[in-house]
């Protein structure tokens, strides 16, 4: 995963190597705050330029939350069921869906706090990928299907297999121009509609 911030640097997380900093120019380095992220195992970043601020999702160490400006951690999530880290997303209200392996959680960073979300059986499972669409629905890629989440209700629509996606495994969703949904499986390219 890679972020440019505000000022132009890039930041690499790696999956055993943690994470770097730097610009073609200058060169890359590892986070000077690196022994705080207390992973070297960098899933993914999610960068919100509105706050300057950096999340990182570890794999075994939870979501920690960095100032790039000050170069350093300001805040880690890390409970025992959600360590593990396989997304993280910013919608447009500003909160952050974080994928982990036993299904979503949402900070917000107005708050400084974990939301409580009430989810059924369909979102009980690894996260691999969030996609807020233009009508502001929220849908979330897992291993067991497309999910269409109410995130007032926290009612949730699987879409799986049986209606014609090539594969359960959902790796990526985007929205297309024409507001079809562009979903990347275990097994191919699928348009949703």
């Amino acid at each position: 995963s890679v972020v440019t911030d505000k000022r132009g640097r890039t930041w690499v997380a790696t999956y055993l190597g943690g994470l770097f900093c730097g610009t073609a120019e200058s060169g890359f380095r590892q986070f000077r705050g690196q022994k705080e992220l207390k992973s070297d195992k960098i899933y993914c970043l999610e960068y919100s330029k509105e706050d300057d601020i950096i999340y990182i999702g570890t794999h075994g160490n939870g979501m920690s939350v960095i100032s790039p400006s000050q170069e350093k951690v300001i805040r880690t999530f890390a409970d025992d069921d959600n360590k593990w880290i396989s997304n993280l997303y910013i919608d447009r209200s500003g909160l952050v869906w974080i994928g982990t392996y036993n299904g979503p959680m949402c900070y917000d960073p107005e708050t400084g706090k974990m939301l409580v979300l009430n989810v059924d059986e369909n979102l009980s499972t690894m996260v691999r990928s969030f996609c807020e669409t233009e009508d502001g629905t929220l849908w979330v890629g897992t291993g067991a299907g497309l999910v269409k989440f109410d995130r007032s209700t926290g009612e949730t629509i699987c879409f799986t297999e049986d209606v014609g996606l090539s594969s359960n495994v959902i790796n990526d969703i985007q929205e297309g121009n024409d507001g079809n949904l562009w979903i990347s499986t275990q097994y191919g390219l699928n348009r949703f509609n």
